[in-house]
C-alpha cells in the first residue's frame, strides 16, 4: 500500500522519528487523517493525527512515545 505524502512537515518529521526506533506507520485508510504507530513488540499503539491539535502536539507525541518503547539507535 503507498503512502499518502504528509503535508505537514512537522507530522512528516514525526512520522519519520518513529520509523527509525523500529515503530511501523500504517498510512491512513479512506477520508481518515489519522496514522497509526505500532512499536516493535507489539504492545504499544499510537494514533497520529496528521492534522495537529496544538502548538505543541508533535513534541508531546514524541516524548508520549518515548516513555512506552523506544530503541535507541547505536
Amino acid at each position: 500500500m503507498s503512502e499518502r505524502k504528509q503535508s505537514n512537515k512537522e507530522i512528516a518529521g514525526l512520522l519519520e522519528d518513529v520509523r527509525k526506533p523500529g515503530w511501523s506507520i500504517e498510512p491512513p485508510k479512506g477520508k481518515s487523517n489519522i496514522y497509526k504507530a505500532k512499536c516493535s513488540c507489539g504492545d504499544h499503539l499510537e494514533h497520529i493525527h496528521s492534522t495537529p491539535s496544538g502548538a505543541h502536539y508533535v513534541k508531546n507525541k514524541l516524548g508520549h512515545m518515548k516513555k512506552t518503547c523506544w530503541k535507541e539507535e547505536e
